[in-house]
């Protein structure tokens, strides 16, 4: 289901039907702490959960463990638990809020749950960015919900080697085959599906706005890009590599380069557009979303007070700008209240903190059109934007593959 969708509500009733002796929910941090226990006040018939929040000291954690039928813990403290306990005997339940984070089987948090499924009778995966960049993180997904019965093959090399071939740089990426995508769905088909509310958002609009490299400033970037090195006034900047290169121009695009002594202030054509913005909203609320530190120095000197703002400050729709980065706001905030603009000062290059940051404004209780600015006119900055409509393209395919 999509960001916002009733992912939540959903599970929790068919658990409180269900009515498992002991649960484990698995989530980000701030979703174990805000979401799920504040879901049950919400909703009538949903007594049966008493819920423990596993987090603090180790001593504070072994006090939790022993309180309530529903244990709360965030991924970070999965390997934790996984020495602590036996999950298969402790539990009767588990649940991935945000299922994604578990798309890497070398992580200690997959590694750590991944012999504990098969001997847990449910399972359920949560997640509104099944496939994100790339389909090679969808079997270890898959494999949190089934066990050893993954109908992706028993092993992630098994998988990799069916579904995609090697190319790249000395042939180390992974791409999937043309045929990939809809053998993989039909395959689980019966342990995956989407669903899709009847009751339809508010639209979503997408407004890209326009700036440019102007006459005084392409030619050092042209140089950057060319040469892979340019002379500034106190630093050498250079890339040692194309990943590196992109990097750098990301933030000469931003308007800054990094550089062993200090950071190089180059332009300002990124904070006037967004000052612009602000002013042509005439006070309607706008949610900043940054990427680099210096882009967020640079915001607090022109909105000095839009990294104080409370989330429940945020939601009683008074306040004009608060600022954000997608990886520590990205998943289970409800901010639809407070407003229904969105700006990607840099745009991720992760389809899934595109969508879970969108997700905080667009999502069920949002009354408003919701619309999302970014800028137009950088080349790195549309190679994303091009990458992140493609990946969508891909999302969106899976969804429609697994609809019930």
């Amino acid at each position: 289901m999509r960001p916002g969708s009733g992912k939540t509500a959903s599970t929790l009733f068919a658990l409180s039907f269900l009515k498992p002796r002991n649960i484990l929910i698995v989530a980000p941090i701030f979703v174990c702490e805000t979401v799920w226990e504040q879901q049950c006040d919400e909703w009538e018939g949903l007594e049966y959960f008493r819920f423990s929040l596993i987090r603090g000291s180790t001593k504070t954690r072994a006090v939790a463990l022993q309180v309530g039928n529903t244990h709360l813990i965030n991924y970070e403290l999965l390997p934790w638990l996984a020495k602590e306990v036996n999950i298969g005997s402790t539990y009767d339940a588990i649940v991935f809020d945000e299922l994604s984070m578990m798309k890497s089987v070398s992580s200690k948090r997959f590694k750590a749950i991944r012999t504990h499924i098969d001997k847990l009778p449910i399972s359920i995966g949560l997640t509104g960015t099944p496939t994100g960049n790339s389909l090679l993180g969808v079997w270890s997904q898959i494999h949190c919900v089934t066990g050893t019965k993954i109908p992706l093959g028993k092993t992630h090399s098994s998988y990799k080697e069916q579904y995609f071939y090697r190319g790249g740089f000395e042939n180390r990426e992974w791409f999937p085959l043309s045929d990939a995508h809809d053998r993989i769905l039909e395959r689980i088909k019966h342990v995956a599906f989407s669903y899709e509310p009847d009751k339809e958002y508010c639209p979503l609009a997408f407004s890209p706005m326009k700036v440019s490299l102007t006459p005084d400033i392409a030619p050092l970037y042209n140089r950057l890009k060319d040469e892979f090195i340019v002379f500034l006034e106190h630093n050498t900047i250079s890339a040692m590599s194309a990943g590196a290169l992109t990097s750098k121009l990301r933030q000469y695009e931003s308007g800054f380069l990094y550089g062993e002594n200090g950071t190089e202030h180059i332009h300002t054509q990124k904070i006037d557009a967004t000052v612009n913005l602000i002013e042509g909203l005439n006070g309607d609320p706008l949610i900043i979303f940054y990427e680099f530190i210096y882009e967020r120095k640079v915001l607090l000197e022109h909105f000095p007070d839009c990294d104080k703002v409370t989330f429940d400050e945020w939601n009683t729709g008074q306040v004009p700008v608060m600022l954000l980065h997608p990886r520590s706001a990205g998943h289970g905030l409800n901010l639809q209240k407070g407003g229904c603009n969105i700006l990607f000062y840099t745009a991720p290059w992760s389809l899934e903190l595109w969508q879970q940051a969108i997700g905080r404004l667009y999502r069920t209780g949002q009354e408003r059109s919701v619309t999302v600015y970014h800028f137009d006119g950088f080349p790195v900055e549309n190679r994303v934007i091009k990458s992140l409509k493609s990946h969508q393209a891909l999302e969106n395919k899976t969804f429609e593959g697994l609809k019930l």
